[in-house]
């Protein structure tokens, strides 16, 4: 049995619009049942698109006909996991370092080795650029480990800040070096729909 690993952040709406009332930052064991609506009569699955009630729009651009579940969510970052096409995907809602980049990214790993994914699709339009505490980890701890988890595809659009347009070429080419098949876009529907495809092409 998979353990239960946590809930969704307060204002987090699902599927059929109920509010769930939540600590912040808590992480979904992949594949599970969302927690049980105060307001609903059934249990539902996070498998729709997020809304952010205080923005008022989805969460992402693509279809919400791709069944999917939460691994992380924050008010600054959501991560899901698609099991067709084996897929990990963040989103960053605001910029987000330090400990809740590090659990949302960690959340994601802990994914992609638990459900045999082999592919990461990074929404980063509304982040910015790295602290060096952040670099350093994600090149000496969580890039390694996510390797050994089985990834070889990653599509990333790219930050709107020229600074952290910077921060991702960087680790484009450089884990490009390390084998990963990597594509960047401006548009988040054709880096989903490169991401999802068979093989994805480099």
């Amino acid at each position: 049995m998979v353990p239960d690993l946590g809930v969704l952040p307060d204002g987090i709406r699902i599927d059929d619009g109920a509010t769930v009332p939540a600590r912040v930052g808590s992480r979904f064991a992949p594949g599970r049942d969302a927690p049980r609506c105060p307001d609903a009569g059934r249990r539902t699955r996070a498998t729709t698109a997020l809304v952010l009630p205080s923005r008022g729009r989805p969460c992402y651009a693509e279809s919400t006909a791709v069944p999917r579940s939460v691994v992380y969510a924050h008010p600054k970052i959501t991560v899901w996991h698609y099991p067709t096409p084996g897929l990990i995907h963040h989103l960053v809602h605001e910029p987000c370092a330090g400990e809740t980049f590090r659990e949302a990214l960690t959340a994601g790993t802990d994914a992609m080795m638990l459900r045999r994914a082999d592919r990461w699709l990074s929404d980063d339009r509304a982040n910015g650029p790295l602290t060096a505490t952040d670099e350093d980890w994600g090149t000496k701890v969580w890039f390694p480990r996510t390797l050994l988890a089985g990834w070889r595809y990653w599509g990333v659009v790219m930050p709107t800040q020229a600074l952290g347009q910077l921060d991702v070429m960087h680790f484009v080419e450089l884990y490009r070096e390390q084998g990963i098949v990597t594509r960047v876009f401006d548009d988040p529907d054709e880096a989903f729909a490169w991401i999802s495809a068979p093989t994805p092409a480099s």
